[in-house]
């Protein structure tokens, strides 16, 4: 009997050994899952500064894009208006072709009475002429006749 309480100590302290063992590597591992535990919280902490950061640029840029989207839209509404206000002094078409026609009718007037004007002068250059070539040919007759003993 002593040597089987001898054996179950001997027993137990191996099993006391294991257990101191198994207590520091359980240990080792607690103290390596702190170590982590921080890493991850450090690292949580920097992806919060780092997406915090990223918003306020996002954020910034927006406000940018904004203001230079509101300018160039107050430059299209500036034209815009220009353009409402050329639009109103343009002519309309009724009025365009009204005037045009006119103008037209004006301009067919005025190449009538000149063709009458023209027209008449040519009619009396043509009488200037006639009366030219009478001349010319009596004085031929007189000249002739005169020659020759005339008339």
């Amino acid at each position: 009997m002593a040597k089987e309480l001898k054996e179950r100590r001997n027993g137990n302290g191996e099993i006391i050994q294991r257990l101191t063992t198994v207590e520091v590597k359980i240990d080792n591992i607690i103290v390596d899952m702190v170590d982590v535990k921080k890493d991850l919280v450090k690292s949580n902490n920097d992806m919060k500064t780092f997406i915090s950061h990223e918003i306020t640029l996002q954020k910034e840029n927006i406000l940018k894009a904004e203001n230079i989207m509101d300018r160039r839209l107050e430059g299209m509404n500036e034209f815009r208006e220009q353009m409402n206000k050329q639009e109103k002094s343009f002519l309309t078409k009724d009025t365009y072709e009204a005037a045009h026609n006119n103008l037209s009718e004006k301009v067919n007037e005025i190449k009538s009475w000149q063709d009458k004007q023209v027209g008449g002068k040519t009619g009396i250059a043509d009488f200037k002429s006639w009366i030219t070539w009478i001349i010319l040919i009596a004085g031929f007759i007189l000249t002739f006749f005169g020659l020759r003993g005339g008339i």
